[in-house]
C-alpha cells in the first residue's frame, strides 16, 4: 500500500503519485457517493482581526496543506480486471508556491454564515462541499449574517491576485470580509468550519488542523519558507503521504495456532456483544439532520469531573452511562435485555512505523479506527416515580470502565482491528488485488505459512461451531456514541495568546433514519451532542431522549 510515484499526465506538473484506499478507507468511500460520513469541524473563537485578514488565512491554510498533502488529493475510481471498484488517492504536487496558493483558495471560503445555517446546509444541501475530487474545505464565517449571505459565499483575492482564478463579488469587499463584528476588547467573533469525507480521516486529524491553523495564523510562514519547502519535496512526497493504517498496524503473527487463536478471540467477543433495543425508526419525510448541544458551565464541568474521579471513572465512562440510563428511562417492557451502543478506538498508539523519519514526517491525516460495543443492563431499580439510586448509574459506568479496560489492554486488539477492517471492507464490496506468491516461511509452531498472508475473520458459520445456543440472542445497537476526551490536550492555547477559544463541535453526515451521540471537553466546558435525523423516528421520540438525557445528567452530574 506504498505511494508509487510516475510522471504526470497533468499540463504543467512533473510527478503525480497514487495508491489504492486500505480496507478502512475503502469501506467509508463506499457509501461517501451520498455525503453520508462527510465531517465537519466547527469551532468558534474571538481574535483580532488582523489574525483574520485573508491573505494571512490564505497563506496559514496553504502551509497547512502542504503539510497534509492528502488533503490536496482526488479519488480515481477504475476497474480492475475482475471489474470490481478500485478507488486510488492520487495526488499531483504544485510546482511552487503561487499553484499552492491557488490550490488553498480554491478549498477556502469567506462567509457570513451563523453555524446553525452551515450545519444545516452542510448536513442535508446538495451539492456536497467536499468528495472525491475536493478533500477537504475550509470556511471563515462572520457570526452575524443571514443565510442568503451563507448561500452567496466565496473566496478571495489570493496573495498573487494575477495568477488567483476568482473576484471579489460586488456585494462583498475584501475589507467587509476581514472586518466582522469587534468585541469590546477588539478582539472580532469567527466560526471556522473544516470539512472532510471520513474516508480521508477521523476526529482526531480535524481537531489537530484547528489547532495547527491556529498556530500558524498566530505565527504566519513567509513566501519564501513555503517555496523553499516545496522545492525540497520534489521527488520525496513519499516520506509525507500517509499510508492506510493497515499498513502500520503491528504485522499479524506468523503462527497458524497464532492465528487460529486471534480468529476464535475474534468470535468470542462477537458472541459477547448482545444487545435488545433499537431506536424507533420510522421515516416520516426527506432527511433532515439536526444537530442538538448541551454545554455545561465551567463550575459545573468542575463538579462533574470531581464526581467521576471520586467514583472511580471518567467522563467517558459515565456517558455510557447516561445514555444507557436515560433510554432505560423510556422502556415500558424489554427490560430483560441489555442496551448495547457502539463506539469507536483509535489505533494511532499502537501504530508501528517502517522508520523514526517516516513517523515524524508523515502526515497524521488518515483513518485510524476501529470499533467496539459496550453492553449494560436496561433494567433500573426505581426507587420512587421519577427517579433512580445513584448507585445504579455510577455502577454502569464502572461497568462500562472495565469493558472498555478489557478491549484496549487484550493482546488480541490488534488482531482484532485487521479482522474488522477486512470485514467491513469486503461487506463494502473489496477486492484486494492478489498478492504475488511468496517463499513459504517457517512459523513460530514450525508450520509454513505465507507472510504476506492477512488476517481474515473466520465465517459465520464458525462462531455457531464454538459457541453454540439453544435459542439465538439479538446483537442489536442501539447508536452509536463518539467520545473525544479532553480536547485542552489537543488545542494548546499558549501557541496563540491572542486567540480566544470558546467551543467546538465535530459530527458528520448521517444517513437517513441515523444518529451519532457526542461528548467532549474543551476549554473548561464539557458538552454533550446529539446529531440525528429527525425525520427518521417515531415523531417526539428523539426530542424525549434528548430530555431525558438532561434529565440523568441534572440528576447524575450536577445535581446535589
Amino acid at each position: 500500500m506504498a505511494w508509487s510515484r510516475s510522471p504526470s499526465s497533468s499540463s504543467g506538473a512533473t510527478e503525480e503519485w497514487q495508491r489504492p484506499l486500505g480496507e478502512s478507507e475503502f469501506a467509508f468511500h463506499s457509501f461517501s457517493h451520498t455525503g453520508v460520513g462527510d465531517m465537519f469541524l466547527h469551532l468558534s473563537f474571538l481574535a483580532p482581526p488582523t489574525l483574520l485578514n485573508p491573505q494571512r488565512v490564505q497563506l496559514a491554510w496553504a502551509a497547512l496543506l502542504l503539510r497534509h498533502p492528502l488533503l490536496l488529493s482526488s479519488v480515481h475510481v477504475h476497474a480492475n480486471d475482475e471489474l470490481a471498484p478500485s478507488p486510488s488517492f492520487r495526488f499531483v504536487p504544485p510546482t511552487n508556491v503561487q499553484e499552492l496558493l491557488v490550490a488553498a483558495q480554491k478549498r477556502l471560503i469567506f462567509s457570513k454564515c451563523t453555524k446553525n445555517e452551515f450545519v444545516h446546509q452542510y448536513m442535508n444541501g446538495s451539492p456536497r462541499i467536499v468528495g472525491d475530487d475536493t478533500i477537504c474545505h475550509l470556511t471563515i464565517a462572520q457570526s452575524q449574517s443571514s443565510t442568503d449571505a451563507c448561500r452567496s459565499a466565496h473566496a478571495v483575492p489570493g496573495l498573487f491576485p494575477a495568477g488567483v482564478n476568482g473576484h471579489v463579488s460586488p456585494s462583498q469587499s475584501q475589507d467587509d470580509v476581514s472586518r466582522p463584528p469587534s468585541t469590546p476588547d477588539n478582539r472580532s467573533s469567527y466560526d471556522l468550519f473544516l470539512c472532510a469525507p471520513h474516508f480521508s480521516g477521523d476526529a482526531l486529524p480535524l481537531h489537530q488542523s484547528a489547532h495547527d491553523l491556529l498556530a500558524l495564523l498566530a505565527a504566519p510562514r513567509s513566501l519564501d519558507a513555503l517555496e523553499h519547502e516545496l522545492q525540497a519535496l520534489a521527488g520525496q512526497w513519499d516520506w509525507r503521504l500517509p499510508y492506510p493504517v493497515e499498513a502500520l498496524l503491528p504485522p499479524p503473527p506468523s503462527s497458524r495456532l497464532a492465528r487460529a487463536a486471534a480468529q476464535v478471540n475474534y468470535l468470542q467477543s462477537q458472541a459477547r456483544e448482545v444487545g435488545g433495543h433499537v431506536l424507533p425508526r420510522q421515516q416520516r419525510g426527506p432527511m433532515r439532520t439536526v444537530l442538538l448541544e448541551r454545554g455545561f458551565t465551567p463550575e459545573q464541568t468542575k463538579r462533574i469531573l470531581a464526581r467521576c474521579k471520586k467514583q472511580g471513572v471518567s467522563a467517558n465512562h459515565a456517558v455510557f452511562a447516561l445514555v444507557d440510563v436515560a433510554w432505560a428511562n423510556m422502556l415500558e417492557t424489554g427490560f430483560d435485555l441489555p442496551i448495547m451502543n457502539y463506539t469507536a478506538l483509535s489505533l494511532r498508539p499502537y501504530l508501528t512505523y517502517p522508520s523514526a523519519q517516516l513517523e515524524k514526517q508523515m502526515s497524521y491525516w488518515f483513518v485510524a479506527l476501529t470499533y467496539f460495543n459496550i453492553v449494560l443492563p436496561s433494567f433500573l431499580p426505581v426507587t420512587c416515580a421519577e427517579h433512580f439510586p445513584a448507585s445504579t448509574f455510577w455502577e454502569r459506568a464502572r461497568a462500562a470502565r472495565d469493558q472498555i479496560a478489557g478491549i484496549t489492554r487484550s493482546r488480541f486488539l490488534i488482531h482484532r482491528a485487521r479482522m474488522m477492517g477486512a470485514q467491513r471492507a469486503e461487506r463494502a464490496g473489496w477486492k484486494p488485488v492478489p498478492a504475488p506468491p511468496a517463499v513459504p516461511m517457517p512459523s513460530e509452531d514450525g508450520i509454513p505459512v505465507q507472510s504476506h498472508l492477512p488476517l481474515l475473520p473466520p465465517s459465520s458459520d464458525a462462531l455457531t461451531a464454538i459457541s453454540p445456543r439453544k435459542e439465538p440472542v439479538p446483537s442489536k445497537a442501539l447508536m452509536g456514541i463518539s467520545l473525544m476526551g479532553n480536547l485542552d490536550k489537543v488545542y494548546l492555547a499558549d501557541q496563540y495568546p491572542d486567540i480566544k477559544l470558546l467551543d467546538v463541535a465535530t459530527a458528520s453526515r448521517q444517513k437517513a433514519g441515523g444518529i451519532l451521540f457526542l461528548a467532549h471537553t474543551f476549554a473548561g466546558r464539557m458538552w454533550l451532542h446529539m446529531a440525528y435525523d429527525e425525520n427518521g423516528f417515531e415523531e417526539g421520540s428523539m426530542e424525549r431522549f434528548w430530555d431525558e438525557v438532561g434529565r440523568a445528567a441534572d440528576a447524575m452530574f450536577i445535581g446535589q
